[in-house]
C-alpha cells in the first residue's frame, strides 16, 4: 500500500481526534564536522604582510598563488623545506596547526627544532611582505540578552572583570555577565578570566539559550544564528564594509631570507583558506494591511508613503526586504470607508509606501489579498510587477499560485514560496480557478522539492495559526517540520495579529509569527507590536537571526521600539519559545 501524506483538513480532523576549532566534535545547525570548521575556513584575509586590502567577509584576500601542484619543494640548495611554530600562544595553536598542517601538506616541508626556513609566528607591526593568515573573532551572546552593540574596549572591560552587569552597557534590565571560555580558549582574551566552560559550539549556544548574560569569545567561523554576534565599534562582522574589523588574530609564516623569493608565493598559495560565499542579509517583516484606517491616515495627511516613514530604514538596509501583503491595491472598486471593515484594499497611489521602504518581495498567500476578487488581484499584481516587486502565492490558477518568487544575491538563488492556511478553503486556487495558494502538505512537498531541483535555496512563508495568541498551533509546527523535512532552509509565518515563538528544528529556525507590521488595530498593544527579522546567510546556512521589535503608532506607521520597550515583547516572544523546548 502506497503511503499518503496527511492533509492540512485530515490532519486537523486527526488532531482534534487525538485530542572550528574544537577539539570535541562540534557540529553546529549545518552538520559540520570538525574539519570543516577547522582554521582553513577561516573566511578571511590571507595577504601579503603589509599589502593592503582587507576582504569583505566570505572571502579571501590578495595572496599570489601558485600554479604549482601540490607536493615536495626544495629551498635553493635543493633540501626539504624545514617549519617550526614559534611563541604562539596556548589558546591560538588551532590556527598556528592548521598552517603547519597546510605547508607539510602543500610545500612537503618537515617539522624541526632548530634551523627552520619557515617559522609560523604572530604578526609584529613592522612584519612586511610575509605571507599573514588574519582570523577574525566574534563576541557572542545569547539572543534573549537585548544588547546588539559595544565597544572594543567595553568587551575588554568586560573580559577583564570591570564591567560586571549588562544594564551598564544599556540593557533595561539588571543582568549579571557571565564569561564562557569554549574548549579552554577565549581567543585573544585570557581564558582564566572565564566564569564558566563549556566544550564545544553546540554546548555554547544551549548554555546561552539558559544564561541570557553569558558571553564568549569565539573565531568568526564558528558564528551560528543560535546566539547573537554582536557589533564592535559600530562595525558589523557579517559586512565591515570599508572598516576593518576591531577583534582579528593575525599570524605570518616568516621565510628565510636567503629563500623568500624561491618560497613565498608557494607559501602564501598554501596557506590560503577555502574561499566561502559572501553573507546574504535580509529583513523580514510582518503583515501590512494598507486598508481600513491605514487608509484614512494617508488621505488624512496627504501622503501615501506615510506608514513607511518611521520604518524605512530598518528595512533598507539589507540585501532583500520580504513581508506579507494583506490587501488589495485597485482604483477598480471603491475602498471601503468603513473602519470595522474585513474587506481590505487601497487606492495605487499607496504604492509608494513599499517602494518608499525597498520591499523587494511579498507574499499575496493570505486570507485578505483576495478580498476583492480576480479584478483586484490582477490590478495588484500589475501595480507590483510595474514598481519591479516580485510577488507569490496568489495567481489565475493554483499552478500560478504555487510558484515561488526567485531572488539572486551574490551567485545565490533563493525561492519564497507562500501558503494561505486561513481562507483557501473558499478562495484557495484551483486548476481553472484563481486565488490564493492553500495550505496543503503535499503541496508543499512537492513546491519544494521542485525548487530545490532547480538549484534555490527554499524559504517558505506560511499565513496560518489563531489570532491573539503567543504560542503555535500543532498544524503550525506539522507543517513547518513538513517544509524541513522536505529541505526548507528556514521558515517564517503570519498571520495571528501577535508575535510568536520561535523554535529550532533539526538544525533550522521557525519564527511563527512576525506579528502585525503596517495595520490598524490600535485596541490592544499585543495588536500594535510586530518584529523584524534580520537575518544573514550564507547560502542555505542561517548565521544570524534577529529579532527587532516594532510598534505600530496613530493607526499606521510602525517604528522601531526603545530597549525599554521591546524588552517585555521580547520576553514573550522567549517564554512562548521555552513552552516548545520543554513542552510546557
Amino acid at each position: 500500500m502506497q503511503s499518503r501524506m496527511l492533509s492540512r483538513r485530515s490532519f486537523l480532523r486527526l488532531s482534534s481526534a487525538l485530542g572550528a576549532w574544537l577539539v570535541a566534535a562540534c557540529s553546529g545547525p549545518d552538520e559540520h564536522t570538525d574539519a570543516e570548521i577547522s582554521p582553513g575556513r577561516v573566511h578571511r584575509n590571507v595577504e601579503q604582510s603589509g599589502q593592503s586590502g582587507s576582504s569583505s567577509p566570505g572571502t579571501t584576500g590578495t595572496a599570489t598563488t601558485s600554479d604549482s601542484t601540490p607536493g615536495a619543494t626544495s629551498v635553493g640548495n635543493g633540501e626539504t623545506v624545514r617549519l617550526q611554530i614559534r611563541d604562539i600562544p596556548d589558546p591560538l595553536l588551532t590556527h598556528a596547526n592548521w598552517m603547519r598542517d597546510r605547508l607539510l601538506e602543500q610545500l612537503g616541508a618537515i617539522e624541526v627544532d632548530s634551523t627552520p626556513d619557515l617559522i609560523i609566528r604572530m604578526k609584529a607591526d613592522d612584519d612586511q611582505d610575509l605571507p599573514i593568515l588574519v582570523t577574525d573573532y566574534v563576541a557572542v551572546v545569547s539572543r534573549r540578552l537585548i544588547v546588539r552593540e559595544i565597544s572594543s574596549d567595553q568587551l575588554r572591560q568586560i573580559w577583564n572583570g570591570e564591567i560586571g552587569d549588562w544594564s551598564a552597557l544599556g540593557s533595561p534590565v539588571g543582568q549579571p555577565v557571565v564569561r564562557v571560555a569554549v574548549n579552554e580558549s577565549a581567543g585573544p582574551f585570557d581564558a582564566a578570566h572565564a566564569d564558566e566552560k563549556v566544550p564545544n559550539r553546540d554546548d555554547l549556544a544551549t548554555y546561552l539559550e539558559d544564561q541570557p548574560g553569558a558571553l564568549a569569545i569565539i573565531p568568526a567561523h564558528l558564528v551560528d544564528y543560535r546566539f547573537r554576534t554582536l557589533r564592535l565599534d559600530g562595525v558589523t562582522w557579517f559586512r565591515p564594509g570599508e572598516k576593518t574589523w576591531p577583534l582579528q588574530v593575525a599570524m605570518v609564516v616568516d621565510i628565510a631570507e636567503s629563500e623568500r623569493s624561491a618560497l613565498t608565493q608557494h607559501v602564501a598559495a598554501a596557506i590560503t583558506p577555502e574561499e566561502e560565499l559572501s553573507p546574504v542579509s535580509m529583513t523580514w517583516a510582518g503583515d501590512i494591511i494598507m486598508g481600513r484606517r491605514v487608509h484614512a491616515k494617508m488621505l488624512e495627511y496627504g501622503d501615501w508613503a506615510a506608514p513607511f516613514r518611521s520604518i524605512a530604514s530598518e528595512l533598507t538596509w539589507a540585501d532583500v526586504t520580504i513581508s506579507n501583503l494583506e490587501c488589495a491595491i485597485s482604483d477598480a472598486y471603491e475602498t471601503p470607508v468603513d473602519p470595522t471593515t474585513f474587506d481590505f484594499k487601497t487606492d495605487p497611489p499607496a504604492m509608494a509606501g513599499l517602494e518608499l521602504a525597498q520591499i523587494d518581495v511579498l507574499s499575496r498567500a493570505n486570507n485578505h489579498a483576495f478580498n476583492f476578487g480576480p479584478v483586484a488581484m490582477e490590478d495588484t499584481t500589475a501595480l507590483l510587477d510595474g514598481a519591479g516587486i516580485k510577488h507569490f502565492g496568489i495567481g489565475r490558477n493554483l499552478e500560478e499560485a504555487r510558484q515561488a518568487s526567485v531572488v539572486e544575491i551574490g551567485g545565490v538563488t533563493y525561492a519564497f514560496l507562500g501558503y494561505n492556511g486561513i481562507s483557501d478553503e473558499w478562495d484557495g486556487a484551483e486548476a481553472d480557478s484563481p486565488g490564493t495558494n492553500p495550505l496543503l502538505d503535499w503541496l508543499v512537498v512537492e513546491d519544494i522539492r521542485r525548487e530545490l531541483a532547480a538549484g534555490h535555496i527554499v524559504i517558505p512563508f506560511f499565513h496560518w495559526g489563531i489570532e491573539y495568541q503567543y504560542d503555535p498551533t500543532e498544524e503550525q509546527r506539522y507543517f513547518a517540520q513538513v517544509a524541513i523535512d522536505t529541505g526548507a532552509a528556514m521558515v517564517m509565518g503570519s498571520h495571528p495579529h501577535w508575535v510568536q515563538a520561535v523554535e529550532t528544528y533539526k538544525g533550522k529556525s521557525i519564527v511563527y509569527s512576525l506579528g502585525n507590521f503596517v495595520f490598524d488595530q490600535e485596541w490592544s498593544l499585543e495588536t500594535k507590536q510586530g518584529m523584524i527579522a534580520d537575518v544573514w546567510m550564507r547560502g542555505e546556512t542561517l548565521l544570524a537571526l534577529d529579532l527587532v521589535p516594532v510598534l505600530i503608532e496613530d493607526y499606521h506607521k510602525p517604528r522601531r521600539m526603545s530597549d525599554d520597550e521591546a524588552w517585555p515583547v521580547l520576553n514573550q516572544v522567549w517564554a512562548a519559545s521555552d513552552r516548545i523546548r520543554f513542552g510546557g
